[in-house]
């Protein structure tokens, strides 16, 4: 099932996407509601409310209401049970009853909207969906118009688990996309299920290998975990922890070379702040490479290295950010070579081609013409992180969808002078993978897509 603070489903936040001119894909397509008796419950919020139930929420039946920044949860029977709906029958032939009296609906598939005309003629359906692992549908009310602030959901219960898409709920996308928004994720896009996996931060290489971040048992560190391509660990070491301190506040951002030997990661290191006759040493934040016991083979402690994870080239070389700058750099930093004006990027799988945002703007930058001459793919969409599929054709993307979340998103990398067509990725039941966009605040979102098959 999706991560709970992924779900907030609601159709407004969906449609914003349009606005950012994202394609939404293959709609999901489900069943009409149940037939059956629909216990309803209200909730008096602000207008724009997004309220979607919640199956892990520990009160049963539970319900989270997302509005702004602050959730309420509400249990979905008594003490707030509807004053204006009481329960909704439908006969699962077009035929409802209510409190306000009788009437017909009529259902959308992959639209998933309720259409209702006679005593609820005056209501409209915000969502319906399979909401929980014991098969719970949803369906929520606005009681007159859309500027209501008075929201009415009701669920039924019904035997079996939700059913999922029979399709690939992503068209013809494969593999696996890992997503480290505060914890790691694991996606199979030809599925749409996912799985939590160990550690935050977390890089994988297309070989399977992976790199991640879990808490150490000193204090003010930070335990660093290498695996190897069958999942199993193959070492692990403590840095020390730079959140808050200086210019580089947030997390290690580990990145495993290709040869799987070294890690480039933020830590703190000690730094001569006197001269060759007279040492005096300081521990001062620093991008660092290291072997896989933790030893620092070298670091540089340039004051502007902006946040983003280091990047490897498949020469040993690494990528990383100084002020509004991309640059590469020799791996004892004693060559560091400008590339391009950027932030969030990723490295094509044969290493030629550089996908990075500036601003709004992501651009697609060729290598190996000696610098990152660059056109444009997309305008107009903020993004977090970059991911490239195994076989370079692709890119997967966490951007900002409104002033309050984020979502997750892939194109195919368009031919030389067309426009990229980002569209939606979704779970096994057809929804939208979006979340907070607070996460962006600790700065370390990454993305990695392996090939299927991988652990």
């Amino acid at each position: 099932m999706t991560p709970d603070r992924w779900r907030l489903g609601a159709a407004w936040i969906l449609a914003a996407s349009l606005s950012a001119a994202l394609a939404q894909g293959s709609p999901p397509t489900f069943p009409a509601p149940a037939a059956g008796k629909y216990g309803c419950t209200y909730f008096q919020g602000g207008v724009g409310s997004a309220v979607t139930f919640d199956p892990n929420n520990a009160m049963p039946g539970g319900a989270t209401i997302n509005n702004l920044n602050f959730n309420y949860l509400v249990p979905t029977t008594t003490p707030f049970p509807s004053p204006l709906f009481g329960t909704l029958t439908l006969d699962g032939k077009g035929k409802y009853t209510s409190k306000l009296g009788s009437g017909s609906y009529s259902y959308t598939p992959g639209q998933e909207t309720l259409k209702f005309s006679g005593a609820l003629g005056n209501a409209s359906i915000r969502n319906t969906y399979h909401v929980s692992a014991d098969g719970n549908f949803e369906i929520v009310l606005i009681a007159g118009d859309q500027k209501s602030t008075t929201q009415h959901y009701c669920e039924l219960k019904v035997a079996g688990n939700p059913l999922p898409l029979k399709k690939n709920p992503n068209g013809a996308l494969a593999g696996r996309l890992s997503l480290s928004t505060g914890q790691i994720d694991d996606l199979d896009l030809a599925t749409g299920n996912t799985v939590t996996a160990k550690g935050t931060e977390g890089q994988r290489l297309y070989s399977g290998q992976s790199v991640y971040v879990t808490k150490s048992s000193s204090a003010l560190k930070n335990a660093i975990v290498v695996t190897d391509a069958a999942g199993s660990r193959r070492a692990s070491f403590d840095v020390d922890i730079t959140t808050g301190d200086g210019w580089i506040s947030g997390g290690a951002l580990p990145s495993l070379s290709p040869d799987g030997r070294k890690v480039a990661l933020y830590t703190k290191c000690l730094v001569n702040l006197g001269t060759a006759d007279s040492a005096f040493y300081s521990s001062a934040p620093c991008l660092a490479v290291t072997d896989l016991k933790g030893k620092v083979l070298s670091s540089t402690t340039e004051f502007n290295i902006a946040r983003m994870p280091p990047i490897w080239t498949r020469g040993g070389q690494i990528i990383y950010s100084v002020g509004e700058n991309l640059v590469v750099a020799d791996e004892s930093f004693d060559q560091v070579h400008t590339i391009t004006r950027g932030d969030t990027t990723a490295l094509s799988p044969d290493g030629r081609y550089l996908a990075y945002a500036n601003g709004t703007t992501l651009l697609l930058g060729d290598l190996a013409a000696g610098k990152a001459q660059a056109r444009v793919l997309l305008k107009g969409l903020p993004i977090f992180a970059l991911a490239w599929s195994p076989d370079g054709s692709m890119l997967a993307m966490i951007y900002q969808l409104d002033a309050q979340n984020a979502a997750l998103a892939a194109m195919r990398v368009p031919a030389a002078g067309g426009v990229g067509k980002p569209f939606l990725l979704r779970d096994r039941y057809g929804e939208a993978f979006t979340f907070s966009s607070a996460v962006d605040a600790t700065k370390t979102e990454r993305l990695s897509w392996t090939a299927a098959g991988r652990p």
